[in-house]
C-alpha cells in the first residue's frame, strides 16, 4: 500500500484501511489509520500524523477522489483456550508450550484494519504442540478501560456463523495487548 511507503520523517502508519464511503454523493474516500505506541502497540494517530498521510496521498489521488483520514478504532482482545493432554506429560510444561505457540506463531502476524481474527487457526496452531491431544475450546473475549483502548466490541454477535472467526469492523484492527496476561489456558 502506498500509505506504508510514506517517508518516516513525516511518521508512521502501523495499520490502515482505504474504504470507499457509500454514503458520500462524491468519491469519497475514508482512510482509517493507526500508529505505534509503546512496546510496537497499536496507538490512535496524532493531527500531525493525520495531516502528512493527507499531504502524501494528495499526490496520489484521482482528481475526482477526496480524502477523509480518520482515527482507526483498536479492539483489544485476549484468548481463552482448553486443551486435553497426552498421558504423562506435565501439564504446567504443556502450558508454557501452549502460550508460547500462540505467542510466537498467532501473534506475530498482526491483522490489518478490517482483518477477521481466524479462530480456527487458534485451534489448529494448539493442536500441533506436541503432548497435546486435542483442543477442545476457543474463546475470544473483549479487554476494555484501563492500558486497553475503550472500544467495548461484543465479540459473541460478532463471530462468524460457523464461529471459525471474528469479524471485524473495516474501521478498526484487533490486537492482544499482554500476551502474558490476555492468554489464559487450560490442560484437562
Amino acid at each position: 500500500r502506498l500509505i506504508y511507503r510514506m517517508p518516516a520523517k513525516f511518521g508512521k502508519v502501523k495499520r490502515c484501511n482505504v474504504v470507499r464511503d457509500s454514503e458520500a454523493i462524491n468519491n469519497n474516500l475514508n482512510v482509517y489509520v493507526l500508529a505505534e505506541g509503546t512496546n510496537t502497540a497499536l496507538a490512535e494517530p496524532t493531527l500531525t500524523l493525520k495531516q502528512n498521510v493527507e499531504t502524501w496521498l494528495n499526490g496520489y489521488r484521482m482528481i475526482n477522489d477526496t480524502l477523509d483520514i480518520l482515527d482507526g478504532r483498536i479492539i483489544n482482545y485476549g484468548i481463552r483456550f482448553r486443551v486435553i493432554p497426552a498421558q504423562d506429560v506435565n501439564r504446567y510444561e504443556l502450558l508454557d508450550k501452549c502460550n508460547q505457540k500462540l505467542r510466537t506463531d498467532f501473534l506475530n502476524v498482526q491483522p490489518d484494519i478490517g482483518e477477521a481474527i481466524h479462530i480456527a487457526r487458534i485451534y489448529k496452531l494448539l493442536n500441533e504442540v506436541p503432548g497435546v491431544i486435542d483442543t477442545t475450546d476457543v474463546e475470544l473475549f473483549n479487554r476494555s478501560g484501563g492500558v486497553y483502548s475503550n472500544v467495548v466490541y461484543d465479540i459473541d454477535s460478532n463471530l462468524s456463523d460457523d464461529g471459525r472467526y471474528l469479524l471485524i469492523p473495516q474501521d478498526a484492527a484487533a490486537e492482544v495487548l499482554s500476551p502474558g496476561s490476555d492468554i489464559e489456558g487450560v490442560v484437562t
